[in-house]
């Protein structure tokens, strides 16, 4: 009885340590991809982003196109995104996958000029941890690597089954944003439309609502 005890004390040692090791990788890790994303900001906004003159810039009636990118440190890039609620300025990859998002967020799919853009974030708290907390109303902002500047306004914010693709996928919203939530069963998905104008944008969210 004392040696399965010995026993059963060394296993929850081995376990709490394991824990431990596991959480200070997950540290690490989450530490390296606010220092990626910063650096690749950094570079964006200082040495590839043209500086914008007056109000001009937006992307009003911009067409579908080939998206331009930029590379850095061998990864390409389609610009910033800026979200002035959680004082957050991340750049945006171009493409996705799990080692690319451990580094900035990337485009899922679509495209800024055409209204169907999808970005996937991390659950770190420098990238898309805060997303949970954003309100109707908030801003987004997102500028292209020749400094065309998108504007949006968040319209709902949804919590979807981490298998639900189709879920993440629907509707006829201009922006979502979407991380994972601890544990990865579900995912948070902030739905934005463009900001158009107010007649328009009331418009577009009424279609979103039906769709």
């Amino acid at each position: 009885m004392k040696s399965r005890g010995v026993l059963l004390m060394l296993a929850g040692g081995v376990c709490l340590l394991a824990a431990a090791v596991l959480s200070a990788a997950n540290r690490l890790e989450e530490h390296h991809g606010e220092i990626a994303a910063r650096r690749a900001e950094q570079i964006l906004e200082r040495d590839v982003i043209p500086a914008p003159s007056g109000e001009g810039g937006d992307g009003y009636g911009t067409t579908a196109s080939q998206m331009q990118t930029v590379e850095i440190d061998g990864r390409e890039y389609i610009g910033v995104l800026s979200i002035p609620s959680l004082g957050l300025d991340l750049p945006v990859l171009y493409q996705w996958s799990y080692d690319l998002l451990k580094e900035a967020p990337c485009r899922y799919s679509g495209s800024f000029q055409d209204d169907s853009m999808i970005v996937a974030g991390h659950n770190y708290r420098k990238h898309f941890s805060g997303i949970k907390n954003m309100r109707q109303g908030d801003a987004v902002r997102f500028t292209d690597v020749n400094g065309t500047i998108y504007r949006y306004t968040v319209e709902d914010l949804e919590r979807i089954r981490g298998t639900d693709v189709e879920g993440m996928e629907a509707g006829a919203w201009d922006l979502t944003l979407f991380t994972c939530t601890y544990g990865g069963q579900d995912r948070m998905a902030v739905r934005c439309v463009r900001d158009y104008g107010q007649e328009h944008k009331q418009e577009r969210g009424q279609d979103h609502k039906q769709d």
